[in-house]
């Protein structure tokens, strides 16, 4: 038999059922996650920062995909899909929280459950919008990082209950047990349970970036009301001595300012004062801020707010972010996954009698696809079409798509081959048609040609004809003249002197002449 025993520990130091292991004493515990909370509400860098983290994280759709195309399967996905917009805090806002472990390295919330009676329930149960008996979710109640006070562990160091105390009556609340809890977390510090956010290491630059805009301010002020000089004309007493300097105190630029003064025991001026290293100021500031977007991996955000800066390096960098995003998404639903579904469908045999295995809450990416891509994948279509489960889940995968199961992938695979056929088919058709409109088009220049040429010979023999039967007027006026100058000269011999007539008719139209 194996040894089931554990031996030793992660190593993260603990004190008082809280982990120990932030580098900084003001960053322990309770009021190490107050210090942080106030650098996300109060420095500007940081609240971008997280607006950019929580509309981007928006933009993913959420689903169920079941286990399998069985109806119990679906059922269950159904089911699973309707928690979501049957709680008192929608799961919109609900998200927002969980991605809150990004920033602050880890973030709890409270499952509550509730029977779906419908939207009229007897007694103080809360309404549904659903009357099918089960068990729902009421809300993933919000347990702000600053309020949990410690952790209760087993003997081999695993959480097992979270210790939440009052903000307001400083009243510790019974322990929340681990499977009532959904725990997200971020960063990777070596198995630490509270994980490690972006802020811990931001909490420098806040801290810088405060003590310079003091500074700075202080700069501001001396430079536009000046820095008060007293001279003393004889020794003042105590008396005096403390009234000018609670008076140079409080001499700052307002509607009030004014000074009054002992005239003959003091003269009083105001030096100027230069502020030239304001600028110097300003570009550590900036550059602390910059620092403090890296750290998320939002530096694309100051692009264009400087003189350098294209296009071309903001892409890579956004894609980054995007991925740092998705890969939350993902981790927030694998908790779900393995921490909400199995718990919740335990709760409802009735749902869970027949599935074949748990089905799963699936984001979609925030990170659209390269058009790169797209184009790479409209060339490898034939490819994908012959290909094995394993290649195409490889490919998938490799470009941020989920992985098919062997059904989804008979069922696309038989659509594409459908498809590929009915292109094909009607490929040949077209082609067949093509070539019958040639042959048509073939016959009709044809039909054309020949009575093009029929109508050519008609005009040639109407025109000979034309032609013969000039041909004929003119021999026949020639002969008529012939037998008119033949009869001419008859009468000229044998006329016994009278006038001539002549008797002669030629006909052009009948080709004859009298």
């Amino acid at each position: 038999m194996p040894d089931f025993n554990e031996i030793g520990t992660t190593g993260v130091p603990q004190f008082e059922g809280r982990y120990a292991d932030r580098y900084l004493a003001e960053l322990q515990g309770t009021e190490g996650m107050a210090a942080l909370a106030v650098i996300l509400r109060r420095e500007p860098a940081a609240f971008t920062v997280n607006n950019a983290i929580l509309l981007t994280a928006l933009k993913a759709q959420w689903s169920v995909t079941p286990a399998s195309e069985s109806p119990a399967d679906v059922k269950a996905a159904e089911f699973l899909e309707s928690l979501l917009d049957d709680m008192s805090r929608d799961w919109t806002e609900t998200l927002k929280f969980a991605l809150s472990c990004m920033a602050f390295g880890f973030s709890d919330l409270h499952i509550v459950y509730k029977r779906r009676n419908g939207m009229k329930p007897a007694g103080d149960a809360p309404p549904s919008k659903y009357d099918d008996g089960l068990i729902g979710l009421r809300k993933l109640a919000v347990r702000r990082q600053e309020t949990i006070t410690k952790w209760l562990r087993d003997n081999n160091g695993d959480v097992k209950a979270m210790v939440q105390t009052d903000p307001e009556t400083g009243k510790e609340y019974a322990p929340v047990p681990i499977d009532r809890l959904l725990h997200f977390r971020s960063g990777d510090d070596r198995g630490s349970w509270e994980g490690l956010g972006w802020l811990e290491p931001a909490y420098r630059q806040y801290h810088m970036i405060t003590n310079l805009e003091i500074i700075m301010g202080i700069g501001h002020q001396r430079s536009h009301v000046g820095l008060p000089v007293w001279k003393f004309n004889s020794r003042p007493d105590d008396a005096t001595r403390n009234s000018i300097e609670q008076m140079s105190k409080r001499l700052i630029v307002n509607e009030q300012q004014y000074v009054s003064y002992p005239g003959p025991v003091v003269d009083f001026h105001l030096e100027t004062v230069s502020n030239g290293n304001a600028a110097e100021l300003r570009q550590d500031i900036s550059q602390a801020r910059w620092e403090i977007m890296s750290l998320a991996l939002a530096t694309f955000l100051r692009l264009g707010a400087q003189a350098v800066g294209a296009r071309s390096l903001a892409d890579p960098l956004i894609r980054l972010f995007e991925r740092s995003i998705d890969t939350t998404l993902q981790n927030i639903a694998s908790v779900l996954n393995r921490h909400l579904v199995p718990r919740i469908l335990e709760l409802n045999p009735s749902i869970s009698a027949s599935i074949t295995d748990l089905p799963k809450y699936t984001p979609s990416p925030v990170s659209p696809i390269p058009y790169e891509v797209l184009e790479f994948l409209s060339t490898i279509q034939a490819w994908l079409n012959n290909s094995t489960l394993n290649d195409a889940n490889w490919l998938r995968t490799s470009i941020g798509l989920p992985a098919m199961t062997q059904d989804e992938y008979d069922e696309i695979r038989a659509q594409a081959q459908a498809a590929q056929q009915a292109q094909a088919d009607e490929q040949a058709q077209a082609d067949e048609q093509a070539q019958a409109d040639e042959q048509a088009q073939a016959d009709e220049q044809a039909q054309a040609d020949e009575q093009a040429q029929a109508d050519e010979q008609a005009q040639a023999d109407e025109q000979a004809q034309a032609d013969m039967g000039a041909d004929t007027a003119a021999i026949l006026t020639i002969a008529g003249q012939y037998v008119e100058a033949a009869a001419r000269l008859q009468h000229m011999l044998y006329g016994n002197g009278e006038p001539f007539r002549s008797t002669v008719q030629v006909d052009h139209s009948g080709e004859s002449f009298r």
